[in-house]
């Protein structure tokens, strides 16, 4: 008996989810939010096993829940993306500084990404809004679909932002680096260059320093 308990455990769980989501009020987002934190919570379980392969799982990830929040309506994965957005906000105003709190938040940003492609429509608003977590959707939207239209806007970052979107900012350029064309190159410098000016002096041990450097050594190699 309990062998075929746990043979069929899963399809069970399937099946009670489906249930909830026809007659709890909230049940649809319910399910959505579940699937969306294990999917989120694979990708940082490979990353911490895997990470040369990080990225590709992140992306199919990403992928994965786009398909699910399609069938939700246009607006439904914004909404989702906004609720993250301000859970974001709760944690660091909450939290008091330290490991801790950088944990929580890294999940919180790897829900973005996970998200960030259901999202991509959303992307102008996000990052013309006054809430820093929308803001921080928009770079982790950029972290899975780099566009050369938004690279001076994530240089700015450093200007504006706190450390750790800044540091987000600076894998959004990461990732750009290695995505975009060489026709993109001289745009990827000028923003790399910009973002570790505003970072200014003293700050070269930084991980945000380590990661634009990082972008910058990207570029120039592909440029040869």
């Amino acid at each position: 008996m309990l062998f075929i308990l746990i043979a069929f455990r899963h399809r069970i769980e399937r099946s009670l989810e489906e249930v909830e989501s026809l007659v709890l009020p909230g049940g649809i987002e319910a399910k959505f939010r579940r699937t969306l934190d294990r999917e989120a919570e694979a990708v940082i379980q490979a990353k911490e096993a895997e990470p040369e392969n990080a990225p590709s799982r992140q992306l199919q990830a990403a992928q994965r829940v786009e398909q699910l929040a399609e069938s939700r309506g246009p607006t439904f994965a914004r909404q989702q993306m906004l609720g993250i957005a301000r859970e974001y906000e709760v944690v660091r105003a909450s939290m008091s500084p330290g490991d801790r709190r950088t944990r929580e938040m890294e999940k919180i940003v790897t829900k973005m990404r996970t998200l960030g492609l259901a999202t991509r429509d959303s992307l102008a608003e996000f990052m013309d809004s006054t809430s820093p977590g929308a803001r921080l959707a928009a770079i982790a939207i950029l972290q899975v679909q780099p566009s050369p239209d938004t690279l001076i806007w994530l240089s700015e970052r450093f200007r504006i932002e706190q450390p750790f979107v800044a540091y987000h900012a600076a894998v959004a350029l990461l990732v750009s680096a290695r995505v975009l064309g060489p026709e993109h190159a001289d745009s990827l410098r000028v923003s790399i260059e910009r973002a570790q000016e505003y970072l200014g002096a003293g700050r070269e041990q930084s991980d945000r320093y380590r990661v634009l450097q990082d972008a910058l050594n990207e570029v120039n190699s592909n440029a040869r």
